[in-house]
């Protein structure tokens, strides 16, 4: 998204042009995301006095779509003991109408980082791997480990079993065991709906500052200080400068 954001700019000043209306056009930002009757008014609204709202934190580095699945590989995990060597098949149940999505398509030795972010097969593989979501199993080394691509070779996806098409994890062990979870929330962990807890933002804060491993602990320590006391800061550049390496 900041990529794209540079190039719309250095586009407009080689004199490209946009869309005419942006806002109410054919294919204006009101016509592809809001339903209909639109309220432009909305936009303005408390515009000076309200400065951010509640937002969605993400739990686990990877595409949203993802994260059900992810937190059905924990729930199995965290409940089970056994060797991820001892798999036989991984199913991935999910509606129907999803069967042919991008996130069904297999992950496979060579493909590119990214699309272990957004592959359902990656995910369950690593989850089930190394029992955790985390950034670095999102690394180019991570991705092309030979563990988690045999894993990923296991996974296959049919529609799943639930009645309300609730998104399902089935592991099938050698010996004939099977362990099952399904994921009956409406909504994903960190929206506003389901948020996550002041302290897993937190802990998330601190693994992605343990990941980047080139910020001292004061300036980190300072800057978390900043950021849970926003309102009080008078200059956001403040509170950048730390986070510059």
């Amino acid at each position: 998204a900041a990529r794209n954001g540079i190039i719309a700019v250095l586009m407009a000043q080689k004199g490209y042009t946009g869309l005419k209306d942006p806002l109410f056009g054919p294919q204006g930002y009101f016509e592809c995301y809001c339903p209909k009757p639109y309220h432009p008014e909305y936009m303005n609204r408390d515009l000076g006095k309200e400065f951010y709202t509640q937002g969605m934190h993400k739990k686990y580095p990877s595409c949203y779509g993802n994260h059900n699945l992810i937190d059905c590989g924990l729930d199995i995990v965290m409940e089970h003991d056994f060797d991820a060597g001892d798999i036989q098949e991984i199913v991935v149940g999910v509606p129907s109408r999803q069967l042919n999505s991008y996130g069904s398509l297999p992950f496979k030795k060579g493909d590119s980082q990214p699309a272990a972010l957004f592959y359902q097969s990656y995910s369950v593989a690593n989850v089930l791997l190394r029992k955790g979501a985390k950034l670095e199993h999102y690394t180019e080394a991570a991705v092309q480990d030979p563990s988690v691509l045999a894993l990923c070779a296991k996974v296959k996806h049919l529609p799943t079993r639930q009645k309300n098409e609730a998104v399902e994890l089935i592991v099938k062990m050698k010996n004939g065991t099977v362990y099952a979870a399904a994921y009956q929330y409406s909504m994903m962990r960190g929206y506003p709906g389901r948020p996550l807890s002041q302290a897993e933002i937190t802990e998330k804060y601190w693994n992605n500052i343990k990941f980047c491993g080139k910020i001292t602990r004061s300036k980190t320590e300072k800057a978390l200080d900043m950021i849970e006391n926003l309102e009080t800061l008078e200059k956001v550049t403040d509170l950048v400068r730390l986070l510059v390496v």
